[in-house]
């Protein structure tokens, strides 16, 4: 089960309580369109590992 990450500013600590690999990660600006780019990257989460990402894109 993944839980909801928790926001501090616009970093987040996302937690993978899952069984399953995370390959990919996206977030937007409420006002996009559309979802940004692949925010992990070349990175990936497996099973119970977590990685603090900052969001700030500078949209605002």
């Amino acid at each position: 089960m993944m839980q909801t990450a928790q926001a501090s500013g616009l970093r987040i600590r996302l937690i993978n309580e899952s069984s399953f690999t995370i390959n990919e990660f996206r977030a937007s600006n409420i006002n996009r369109c559309n979802w940004e780019e692949d925010i992990l990257g070349r990175w990936i989460l497996k099973p119970g590992q977590s990685i603090v990402i900052n969001l700030n894109d500078g949209s605002g």
